[in-house]
């Protein structure tokens, strides 16, 4: 009697079982170089694609990372955050200036895409998991940490500012107005007493920075004003 044949699914199946034990019993040098062959390919096969391509792999990995988070456990949720921050940080620390331009572009171009997409509802509920995963990054960070954030996201703001015409500086204008009026709207006495309460020292900080400078500018003019005098005996 002739043996039966495996079905496609049967194959496929005994091969991802394989390829998962063969990379549990990696070391850590193929591991890295499977994954820089794996980045390759992928990258190859992007630069190939067609727009109508394109659309239909990030339909594709959008529903599936939804699933796939949709089923994880609160744990799970931050392991992945950690692993995909310590990732993002390791990719733009390698990142030319060329490069960096680059991913800023095609992510405002995404996400400019994806916001002209949702609806009113959900453009909420994205606003909302933002804030919440902001708030839970921002809780976890050191001191150094939240320095750091601070610095680049100042560099990130002045260099896209730099670059608005007039139209797109009103319009930011218009949108922030209105996003923290929004936003005041909704706090409670707690929050809008918090909010208070850093924006003074926020402003007092500003203005001890103004005087320093401010001082150290006359304390220089002095200095040159008095070798001149010295120069004129």
């Amino acid at each position: 009697m002739p043996r039966k044949r495996k079905s496609n699914l049967s194959r496929s199946s005994t091969r991802a079982r394989t390829a998962k034990v063969a990379i549990s019993q990696e070391s850590e040098e193929q591991t890295q170089t499977r994954q820089m062959l794996d980045s390759q390919r992928h990258a190859t096969q992007i630069a190939s694609e067609t727009l109508e391509q394109s659309q239909a792999r990030r339909a594709f990995d959008a529903e599936r990372h939804a699933s796939q988070r949709a089923s994880e456990t609160f744990t799970q949720t931050q392991a992945r955050q950690a692993l995909d921050a310590e990732r993002h940080a390791s990719q733009r620390a390698s990142d030319t200036f060329t490069q960096t331009e680059t991913r800023r572009a095609l992510d405002a171009e995404r996400h400019a895409s994806q916001s002209a997409s949702v609806t009113y509802t959900q453009t909420q509920a994205r606003q909302t998991l933002d804030a919440e995963r902001h708030a839970f990054q921002r809780a976890s960070e050191t001191f150094t940490q939240t320095q750091a954030r601070q610095t680049l996201d100042a560099e990130r703001h002045a260099s896209q500012r730099a670059a608005e015409t007039v139209e797109q500086t009103q319009t930011r204008r218009v949108l922030d107005a209105e996003r923290h009026g929004q936003l005041i709207a909704a706090e409670t006495d707690e929050d809008s007493q918090r909010r208070r309460v850093l924006n003074a020292e926020r402003q007092a900080e500003r203005r001890r920075t103004f005087y320093i400078i401010y001082f150290l500018y006359l304390l220089r003019k002095h200095s040159e004003l008095s070798i001149m005098c010295l120069g004129c005996f």
